[in-house]
């Protein structure tokens, strides 16, 4: 084995003698999980798995069937190596597909976790989804975030022979990975423009990256809260024939069974009639299972990816502009009813109605919420009894006062049936 280090500014590559690829541990992971709750199936066989989830009506039923899992959620993936990549997608393609990132472990409000500000992180709990990608004529190793579009190239790789099959990257690219991000405290400065990233697609020549091929794993996700033929027409009519994705993928059938796969970000379609056009309703409802929606209209995603991720603020460093740190977390942390209910009337705030006013239509839909007559924890702001705004902050901190939400959980594994992932030569924080 020949191993190099990375240090600052210097490219280190870990070449070790492998045959072919074998499946990923990642890979291995979401197939697991899919097929606890689904099934696992093949794009390029041109399979119609996201059947599976919407109840089966036959001829002379009497009535319209129903199930218990309401929509899907899909995940599709791809390893280096693989006959069918990301590296066949249309090169418009290719910047949509990474559209979030796996975390291995997520700090809960007051629970127990990896240290650091936020979390999951970079690098702690985050590894990069890196590719060698072509950039002005040269090739380069270089890493995607979940905010897709943009990849950064890690210096000092373009010109090696990357046809060498002995030749692993991960290492190298976490470490590039790793240097960019240390300190910082938000997944999305890690590799943006203003780092130096490079679009990824069709562009002017010299400014943007085409993929060549994946150095790691790349995967996208994609759900449906619809129980109208939308998960098929998701997997099968957007995803597979829209967009040409031919790789592996999974049908988890419940849509909210997206917490279970680990992942920031995921895109939404409201219904079998056209891609797309979630709102508020689905932003809201995917934050209170600890994912954040991409492509929500009328939801502000970075904010809810704040209200989940991030943890909550110690008293004494409690501020107007971090108040709502991980409020959409602990729905899923609170130790009883009262506190979810709680906890989830603050995450919507935190989305769609801060401060002290009412008026405007995020708001609106706020109240209609959280209103009068909810059967979850009012927000005073929204009724029309409490005497100012003053005094609704004050029944606001006077009810937050009464509920225990101190208690957190470990998202220590994908599922309960899984160990989590373990980064190689990579010590956590503790």
């Amino acid at each position: 084995m020949r191993r190099t280090v990375w240090a600052g500014a210097t490219l280190l590559l870990l070449c070790v003698a492998s045959e072919v690829s074998a499946e990923s541990e990642l890979k291995t992971k979401f197939k697991q999980v899919a097929q606890k709750y689904g099934e696992w199936g093949q794009g390029h066989q041109h399979e119609k798995r996201g059947q599976i989830c919407d109840p089966w009506r036959e001829f002379n039923d009497p009535a319209i069937p129903s199930d218990k899992h309401n929509g899907c959620a899909l995940i599709f993936v791809s390893d280096p190596g693989e006959e069918h990549g990301i590296k066949h997608l249309p090169v418009e393609q290719q910047d949509t597909f990474q559209n979030t990132q796996h975390y291995h472990s997520a700090k809960s409000l007051h629970g127990s976790g990896y240290a650091g500000e936020t979390l999951p992180g970079a690098p702690q709990d985050i590894e990069p989804t890196c590719y060698i990608a072509e950039i002005a004529g040269q090739k380069f190793l270089g890493y995607e975030e979940a905010a897709g579009d943009v990849l950064l190239p890690c210096p000092n790789t373009h010109g090696l022979d990357y046809s060498d099959p002995n030749v692993d990257l991960s290492q190298a690219c976490y470490d590039c990975y790793k240097t960019r991000c240390e300190g910082k405290s938000n997944e999305r400065w890690c590799g943006g423009l203003a780092e130096g990233g490079v679009k990824v697609g069709q562009g002017p020549a010299g400014e943007t990256a085409t993929f060549v091929k994946e150095a790691t794993t790349a995967y996208h996700c994609h759900l449906t809260m619809a129980e109208d033929g939308a998960c098929d027409y998701v997997q099968r009519k957007v995803l597979e024939q829209g967009r040409g994705y031919e790789m592996d993928y999974g049908v988890l059938c419940g849509w909210d069974h997206v917490r279970d796969l680990n992942l920031t970000f995921c895109d939404c379609t409201a219904n079998s009639h056209r891609e797309g056009r979630c709102e508020r309703d689905q932003c809201l409802k995917m934050a209170f299972q600890g994912t954040v929606c991409k492509n929500c209209g009328g939801c502000h995603h970075w904010r809810a990816y704040e209200s989940i991720f991030y943890s909550k603020p110690e008293p004494d460093q409690l501020r107007g502009w971090n108040e709502y740190r991980g409020w959409c977390a602990a729905v899923r942390t609170a130790t009883t009813e009262a506190g979810r209910n709680y906890a989830k009337m603050m995450c919507s705030q935190g989305l769609f109605c801060r401060g002290d006013s009412v008026s405007g239509s995020a708001c609106e839909y706020h109240c209609s919420l959280f209103g009068e007559g909810t059967t979850m924890t009012p927000d005073p702001k929204c009724l029309p009894q409490t005497p100012s705004p003053t005094g609704n902050r004050r029944l606001l901190e006077e009810a937050k006062a009464n509920i225990d939400i101190s208690k957190g959980i470990s998202n220590n594994h994908i599922s309960a049936l899984h160990h989590p992932i373990k980064p190689r030569n990579r010590a956590h924080k503790k």
